[in-house]
This record gives structure tokens, C-alpha cells and sequence, in this order.
């Protein structure tokens, strides 16, 4: 017989339930969202306790059912990246947050909003009712204002428009990026840079891979990835650097071309910067924030006479440097767990090349990461450990040895105004700046990224 006091069981998709879990697990918990995103599919989905509550029949039917993994990441993403603005069209309709659950009510409408004004798939009514149902089987009780407010919008979506205006306010909520970052860029590059910075950051980041040249060359990289059905482009900026088509990037990932160390994914930035530090194949080389492993394994690829030694603070990360080192099947590379703020004695005037990419702001790779979009920058300062860190990078290289310092950030004093302070601080008598560029996000479509070559004299 069965129990009356049993939970219904309302039509929700998974995908949508499990969208408002991991957007709520990177909205309240503040977590990183490329972490939370690489949970979908893995394992159980994190369902609610209520789902204890369903027959045997239903968890055989709801098993059976695959998760389409694309369609959660672009509405999590999609609605994380626009979240300011999506704030700025509820608050037309919604006049007060509810008392209690304000924040998961929240969340829902702004997952609705996105799906209504953004991903257009022409089934309005079809989402409102999925997100009430959701709201029925969650928050029980607020169901009928989630309904009205949707419903709404649903009207009146085709009048809803962007605020207009170039002052710091506007562009926060316009291109849903916090106040103090669009500050510091207005104040640094001026108010068009700013903008187009801003639309650049709104954009979706291509896929960049580094072609392993101990194992094949570019043309023939190419040819390989297209034999596993991916296509992919020479791009101008680096001899090592391909661009794969945007509509084969998961096809790329899981291709025997990556797995069998042929190609590596990594920024063109990124592989910008080691190619201007000018490695040579028997260089001693030092990374000192070595994770993922990208720099590192970049110049054992070319240093493949010579060692590089990779640091880390993390010994998850250290596996992963090492992983990554066996898959492009670099031997001449160790991993060691260790801070680059200690200083290490034997290490003096030791390596040809040293690369310093210390932490930052982050500020250049918002399309990667959308939740660095809503960092506040008003008392962030880790310019002060950069600092330290160079210091101690001075004194590990050669004489006419070189330092790789770079960031993926846009934020000057961060980069070329820590720069200025190095060689203020008396280190303008041993150092020379031999290449300095900051990339602004999107440029030749790479990520925000600051690029400086120390050298040191003889």
C-alpha cells in the first residue's frame, strides 16, 4: 500500500537540479567552478536527500538517465557569468527578497532568467515550469512567486536591455564584473581599453594546444588530430601553437593525440612566454610555482639535454606535474614539494633560466574561471609576495642567466609596475629587461597575460 505521506515527485529534469546544486556550491561556498564542473558525470549526482524517497521503478528509470553534461556546464557558466546583470533585470520584478531562502530563491530565478534571455531555446513556459517544480520540491511555499516573476519575464523579455552609460556602475552590472576591477582598469588603461577588456572577458575562451616537438612537428600534429577527426590551425604568434576548432574541443580532449603526449593544452600566452625566454637544449632551468606543469614540461620539451627542476606547495600537484611530464614522456624533470617564498642556499646562481609565475589576481582569465569576476580588489595584495618571490628568483640565476616573470592577470601592479620596483630596488645594476608585453584577454585570442624577460649581466 503505498504512503500517503510519501514525497511527490514533481518533473524536474536532472540536468536543472543539478545546474542550481553546483551554481549554489560556487555561489555560497565561493568554490572554484572548475572544479565543481569537473564533478558532472562523475560518480552518483548529487541529488538531495529527498531522492531517498523514490521507488524502486523511478531510481531505475532515473539511472538509466544520462546526465547531458554540456547543457549543465553552459548554464552554470552562462549564469555565473552574467550574474550581476541577471541580478539587475529580477530586481525589476522581484520589489523584495523573501525572508527566509532569499539566497536559493535567488539562485533559481537567475538560473530561469539566464535560460529565458540567454539560451533562447524557444521553451519559455517548458523552463518557468521546470524551475517552479524545482522551487515546489526544494522550497516548498515559494513556488507561486518564482511562477508569477518568471512568468513575467517571459512577457516582458523582448523590452529587457542592458544598462547604458560608460560610468564605473553601469559597466559593473552591464558586463557583470565587480566595481573595483572595472576601477583599476578605467584608472590604468583608460575607459575604451576597459570596455573592450570587458567584452573580451565576456567572450568564450578558443583552445590552445602546445605541439611536443621531441615527439612530431607542427604539420604533422595537425594531420594527427585530423586523422582522430579534430580539426586544428597554425597560428602565427608561436611555431609550437595550434588552435583547435572550436566545434571538436571535447573530441580533442579525449583524443589519442593529447593522450599520447602529442599535444598539450595550454593558453597561447602561455607558450608565448617560454618561447621568449629563449631556452636552450641543455639549460638548467627552475619553476619556481610550477602547477599544472605547463611552463615546466614546455621548456623540458626544448631543454631536452638539460634538467628543470618544478616546485610546489601542494603534493596533489606535484603528482599532477609528474603525470603530466610522463605523458609527453619528459625525463629530465623533478617535482619537488616546496615553497618559492624559502629561500634555498644551494640553489644560488645555480640554473640558466628561472621561471616565476607566481599567484595572482587571476584577472585575465575571467572566461576561464567567471567566479574571478566578482573579486574585490580594494584590499587584494599579494604584489608584496610577487616581490619576495623575484627576489629570491634573482638570486638563483646565472650570470647571463635569464628570469621568466609572468602573470595571468591584468592589473599593472601586479606586472609592470612590480617590474619598475624590482629594478628601483637596486637590481637595475644587475638586471636588463630584455622583452616586456602585457596581452590584454582576447588578444590574437589569448588569455590576459603579462610576459617580462629579465636577463641578468655578466
Amino acid at each position: 500500500m503505498t504512503d500517503s505521506r510519501k514525497l511527490k515527485i514533481y518533473k524536474i529534469t536532472k540536468e536543472r537540479e543539478l545546474a542550481f546544486d553546483l551554481f549554489s556550491k560556487i555561489d555560497k561556498e565561493k568554490a572554484y567552478s572548475n572544479i565543481v564542473l569537473a564533478e558532472i558525470g562523475k560518480g552518483e549526482t548529487p541529488l538531495k536527500d529527498e531522492e531517498n524517497h523514490l521507488s524502486d521503478d523511478d531510481h531505475c528509470q532515473a539511472s538509466e538517465e544520462k546526465i547531458n553534461s554540456s547543457f549543465v556546464r553552459n548554464l552554470v557558466l552562462g549564469t555565473l557569468e552574467n550574474k550581476l546583470l541577471l541580478d539587475y533585470y529580477i530586481d525589476r520584478f522581484l520589489k523584495r527578497d523573501p525572508k527566509k531562502k532569499a539566497d536559493d530563491i535567488r539562485n533559481i530565478l537567475r538560473l530561469g532568467f539566464y535560460q529565458i534571455l540567454f539560451m533562447k531555446s524557444g521553451k519559455d513556459y517548458a523552463i518557468c515550469n521546470e524551475m517552479v517544480n524545482l522551487t515546489k520540491k526544494r522550497f516548498k511555499g515559494y513556488e507561486g512567486l518564482v511562477n508569477a516573476i518568471l512568468r513575467n519575464v517571459i512577457r516582458s523579455k523582448e523590452s529587457l536591455t542592458p544598462p547604458e552609460g560608460s560610468d564605473v556602475d553601469t559597466l559593473s552590472t552591464k558586463y557583470s564584473i565587480d566595481k573595483s576591477i572595472i576601477a583599476l582598469w578605467e584608472k590604468s588603461y583608460g575607459i575604451k581599453k576597459s570596455i573592450e577588456i570587458c567584452e573580451m572577458s565576456s567572450e568564450r575562451a578558443p583552445l590552445f594546444a602546445r605541439v611536443n616537438k621531441n615527439l612530431t612537428n607542427t604539420n604533422m600534429a595537425i594531420k594527427i588530430l585530423k586523422s582522430q577527426d579534430v580539426g586544428a590551425t597554425r597560428v602565427d604568434q608561436s611555431e609550437r601553437a595550434i588552435l583547435i576548432d572550436s566545434s571538436d574541443q571535447a573530441k580533442a580532449i579525449s583524443s589519442e593525440a593529447f593522450s599520447d603526449g602529442y599535444i598539450s593544452f595550454q593558453d597561447l600566452s602561455s607558450i608565448i612566454a617560454v618561447d621568449k625566454l629563449g631556452v636552450n637544449s641543455e639549460d638548467c632551468i627552475l619553476d619556481m610555482c610550477s602547477a599544472p606543469g605547463g611552463k615546466s614540461v614546455s621548456a623540458a620539451e626544448i631543454a631536452n639535454k638539460g634538467k628543470i627542476i618544478a616546485w610546489d606547495i601542494y603534493p596533489h600537484k606535484i603528482d599532477l606535474i609528474q603525470k603530466y611530464a610522463k605523458r609527453c614522456e619528459i625525463s629530465n624533470l623533478q617535482a619537488y614539494l616546496h615553497s618559492a617564498l624559502d629561500y634555498r642556499e644551494e640553489y644560488e646562481k645555480k640554473f640558466d633560466k628561472v621561471i616565476l609565475d607566481p599567484p595572482c589576481s587571476g584577472l585575465g582569465v575571467m572566461r576561464r574561471r567567471p567566479e574571478i569576476r566578482y573579486k574585490s580588489m580594494d584590499n587584494f595584495n599579494l604584489s608584496d609576495q610577487q616581490f619576495g618571490m623575484l627576489k629570491l628568483a634573482a638570486r638563483y640565476v646565472k650570470q647571463e642567466g635569464s628570469i621568466l616573470y609572468s602573470t595571468c592577470t591584468v592589473n599593472p601592479y601586479e606586472n609592470d609596475e612590480l617590474i619598475k620596483n624590482f629594478l628601483d630596488a637596486d637590481y637595475s645594476q644587475e638586471f636588463d629587461v630584455m622583452y616586456e608585453r602585457q596581452i590584454f584577454t582576447g588578444e590574437f585570442g589569448a588569455d590576459g597575460f603579462y610576459i617580462c624577460i629579465l636577463k641578468r649581466r655578466g
